[in-house]
């Protein structure tokens, strides 16, 4: 009778247990990343795990300011790229998309089986159309009328959850199906016509929310890494008892954050009350931000996606102005922003302006938009071609053709894939080219703003001081080895070169063959005449060099190959070090350095000597930011720097002291094809 009742007792628990549970939500299916290609490491297309299913079409990589897969021919009925896994099923895949022609349907294929048997969301005549081809047969699902362009990607979204086929445009949902032909399937790219393809993201599961400590700043800065002028505010918050407040542009909060999942879409929003930016950085991308300015308490968000092997990010609240700014209330969350319901588009930017600063440059700027949520960044076209996509209100177009007239307009977007209308346009013309076949180095390089240091000495009477060359002599001034034009198929360059034993600066004895950034027609030698700018001065400052190191000492085979100098000291320099010091170095590591620490970021690991690369750095709002070979750099500094000037050239890290035994003779030499400086 007893173990009949505990029998019953332990049955009624179950029970209840079980009534208890169905009571209870699940906790939510996270979202994992099946796929994710930008195409960046591809020389050629198809490469990685894509496949041309259809065997025709000419598809190649484009590389703009990023890498974009194309195809370009018209003659056929369709071109076909596939990618995935035949046994994906319920699946959100997302791409960047632009059209060749309006008349061509493009777009991405879901639930792909073979030619016969997939689900297609496409541009096509004004329409974003839903089709399916099942057996060889195709039928349009749905259509909507979208009104689209050849100049703009549209981000194009394929949800397949069971029978409901989802179809959506930047953020948007424009049709919806129920159709159960197909199970599942791969994912590919489809156009009838010219097209182009970036960014795309095969996601399953839903939104995760990720673990921040201390989110509301109610334990204070526990948790979180205060830099510059920074405050708990007690008096203002949106929820709780407290807030960060940040007191001056470049001063941040940031917080590292683990347990992310590689390769997956990720956005982190947070609450703001008057004029600053959210971000992330650290993650294997491009650091991404944005910018808010609110009297009163709003949110805004930004997205990212991990690397390939990246596991955590660094978040961050910056200061933009002099101004307090306060933030409160940090979420980070599996899942890109624009699949939620954000359709409104930032306003147009104004003002734009261009002016042709070289016989291959023009510079532009504009005036910022303003968006619900927050503007992300802008993209420029020159005419009709997307040229590059800033964060900043300024860009730099390079490359161009002497005497040439150009015309530009820009676009601004926001983190769910809104876009503005065109800015007004602006064109210039630029500067004559010069010589064909030059020879002196003011042929290959703008050098009227420029002083140049060269590793020998001033005067027969003075041995122990470096000559230095102003202007205008140094329109004219050529000098072998030192200082003159060379040529290979990489084209025209002008040669720095530096030895060992050679006289230096008195403030170093290192020698260098080194120009110094100087005003804009300046004249005399004083320091009247020396640019000097500041990190936090309400503009961006920017230095490009392409470049290469053709040569190092031996026995410390270091180089400076451009570097932002301020009124004391260097402040970031990039730094070549070879592999094989005491001997001859055909290999090396490329460094940025943060001040004394020259290793503070790798930039490349394996630089083979003689091999061209292009180097930036961007000095803003009291933050350095980098890019290596046009890609942007998952670190930056921050700092706040005056008497600030750029330097470009080859300053050897060789001497007697620091290299003891090495010849007097051994030396250092890159040779610099190009470079842009901008203060904006």
């Amino acid at each position: 009778m007893m173990l009949r009742n505990e029998i019953s007792k332990v049955v009624r628990l179950l029970i209840c247990l079980l009534l208890l549970a169905a009571f209870v939500p699940l906790a939510p299916a996270s979202a994992a990343t099946l796929l994710s290609d930008n195409f960046e490491s591809y020389s050629a297309f198809p490469q990685g795990n894509w496949v041309n299913a259809t065997g025709n079409g000419s598809w190649a990589i484009s590389e703009i300011s990023t890498k974009l897969a194309k195809q370009t021919q018209t003659t056929s009925t369709d071109y076909v790229m596939t990618n995935g896994q035949t046994s994906w099923t319920n699946y959100t895949y997302q791409a960047r998309v632009q059209t060749g022609s309006t008349g061509s349907t493009t777009g991405i294929l879901g639930r792909y089986a073979d030619n016969n048997n997939y689900y297609l969301l496409a541009l096509n005549n004004g329409n974003v159309v839903l089709k399916k081809k099942s057996g060889g047969t195709a039928t349009v699902l749905q259509s909507a009328a979208y009104s689209f362009n050849t100049s703009t990607f549209y981000t194009l979204k394929l949800s397949m959850n069971g029978t409901t086929i989802s179809g959506y445009v930047n953020g948007v949902q424009q049709v919806s199906v129920t159709d159960s032909s197909l199970s599942g399937g791969k994912i590919g790219i489809y156009t009838t016509g010219a097209g182009w393809w970036d960014d795309v993201l095969v996601s399953s599961g839903g939104d995760t929310s990720i673990t921040i400590a201390n989110p509301g700043f109610e334990s204070s800065f526990s948790g979180w890494t205060t830099s510059g002028s920074t405050a708990i505010s007690t008096s203002d918050h949106h929820s709780g008892s407290r807030s960060a407040k940040i007191q001056a542009s470049g001063s941040q909060v940031s917080q590292t954050v683990t347990g992310l999942s590689a390769n997956t879409a990720y956005t982190v929003s947070a609450w703001i009350m008057g004029q600053g930016a959210i971000g992330a950085n650290g993650f294997g991308g491009r650091e991404v931000t944005v910018n808010g300015n609110s009297p009163s308490w709003k949110q805004i968000s930004v997205s990212f996606t991990t690397g390939a092997s990246n596991t955590s990010v660094v978040i961050f609240a910056r200061g933009t102005t002099s101004s307090d700014v306060r933030f409160d209330d940090f979420t980070l969350t599996s899942g890109g922003a624009g699949s939620g319901g954000d359709t409104q588009a930032p306003t147009v930017p104004t003002n734009l302006t261009a002016a042709a600063v070289s016989s291959s440059q023009i510079n532009l700027s504009w005036t910022a938009s303003t968006d619900n949520v927050g503007v992300t960044g802008y993209d420029v076209y020159r005419g009709t071609t997307l040229v590059g996509s800033p964060t900043a209100t300024s860009f730099s177009d390079t490359g161009l053709n002497p005497s040439t007239s150009y015309s530009y307009t820009v676009k601004a977007k926001d983190a769910a894939g809104n876009v503005s209308p065109a800015s007004n346009s602006a064109s210039a013309t630029t500067q004559s080219g010069g010589s064909q076949n030059p020879t002196l180095p003011s042929q290959v390089l703008y050098l009227k703003n420029w002083k140049l240091t060269l590793p020998i000495p001033k005067s027969p009477s003075d041995l122990s001081s470096p000559l230095e060359i102003v202007q205008p002599d140094l329109d004219t001034y050529s000098i072998d080895p030192w200082f003159k034009v060379v040529h290979d198929s990489d084209g025209y360059a002008v040669q720095f070169r530096a030895n060992h034993g050679a006289v230096s600066t008195s403030g170093s004895k290192n020698p260098r063959s080194e120009l110094r950034e100087m005003k804009d027609n300046y004249s005399g030698t004083g320091s009247s005449s020396q640019m000097s700018w500041g990190t936090n001065d309400g503009k961006t400052h920017s230095m490009f060099i392409k470049q290469k190191v053709t040569h190092l000492t031996s026995v410390k085979p270091h180089t400076v190959v451009g570097q932002i100098h301020d009124a004391s000291d260097d402040v970031t320099v990039f730094r070549v070090e070879g592999d094989n010091p005491g001997g001859v170095s055909t290999t090396a590591k490329i460094y940025i350095t943060d001040g004394n620490n020259t290793h503070a970021y790798l930039l490349d690991s394996n630089y083979v000597l003689g091999t061209v690369f292009t180097v930036k750095v961007t000095a803003s709002g009291g933050v350095l930011s980098y890019e290596y070979n046009g890609q942007a750099v998952p670190y930056t500094q921050t700092k706040n720097a005056t008497g600030c000037y750029f330097k470009i050239g080859n300053y050897t890290q060789s001497n007697d002291t620091t290299a003891p035994g090495e010849s007097q003779n051994a030396y250092a030499e890159n040779w610099v094809y190009d470079y842009t400086v901008t203060h904006q």
